[in-house]
């Protein structure tokens, strides 16, 4: 039983892991994203540095606040069996995030 419950949390930590390396992804696609839309509207350099800026930073205290929250509902799910439904609705949310800056800088190129 104890093993058991090791394995879990081991799975747990390195799912989580995952998570955190798709949240750098998400910081770097969605300052992309937002660049890009960003650049549609024609403002001048001097915004959209600011916008640039500010979204790294922003983006990034909210990657670091996911990040914290991500490890406790992982934790969390351990003992509600619930690991791998939860870990993949995490993953499907950044995945999305990542082809949506993909796809918006393409169109926007």
């Amino acid at each position: 039983m104890a093993e058991r419950l090791l394995t879990n949390h081991l799975v747990s930590f390195l799912l989580w892991l995952i998570a955190t390396a798709l949240l750098i992804l998400d910081v770097i696609y969605g300052r992309l994203l937002l660049m890009a839309l960003a650049g549609v509207t024609g403002w001048n350099h001097w915004v959209m540095s600011f916008i640039d800026r500010a979204s790294i930073f922003i983006l990034g205290l909210i990657a670091l606040g996911l990040a914290l929250y991500f490890e406790h509902y992982l934790r969390q799910s351990i003992a509600k069996r619930q690991l791998w439904p939860r870990f993949l609705r995490i993953a499907a949310i950044e995945l999305l995030i990542i082809l949506l800056g993909i796809g918006v800088s393409w169109l926007t190129t």
